[in-house]
């Protein structure tokens, strides 16, 4: 019995650990944008939605996400006055293309707030 018990604490534990790669993106020094990336079995919530990616992003192709995130760490990093990066999820899906999606835009939006 005791040894269900410990098993049960393990698996809640680790079904509350957040697992996933996450990169600051720096405009100078300020940071603009917090990229999370999930990789294969991970999850993300989003208005009560779970989401599991299916497969991890290869190097190449989160390369790429967080030199587009870059270009726009550029143009607005100027600007800014946020005091926290913004975050960004990157997770996949088994369609033909991966999504990001803001977890912070509602009701108040981000971009408001970062651009005033």
């Amino acid at each position: 019995m005791r040894f269900y018990l410990m098993l049960l604490a393990l698996i809640l534990s680790a079904n509350l650990a957040s697992a996933y790669d996450t990169t600051i993106i720096y405009n100078g020094d300020k940071p603009i944008f917090k990229l999370d990336f999930y990789n294969k079995g991970e999850s993300v919530t989003f208005f009560g939605e779970t989401q599991t990616s299916p497969y991890t992003l290869s190097e190449v192709q989160k390369n790429e996400i967080i030199r587009a995130t870059q270009f726009w760490a550029n143009i607005i990093g100027s600007h800014a006055i946020n005091s926290e990066p913004i975050p960004i999820s990157v997770s996949t899906d088994n369609i033909a293309n991966a999504n990001a999606s803001s977890y912070d835009f509602f009701p108040n939006p981000i971009f408001n707030r970062v651009l005033q």
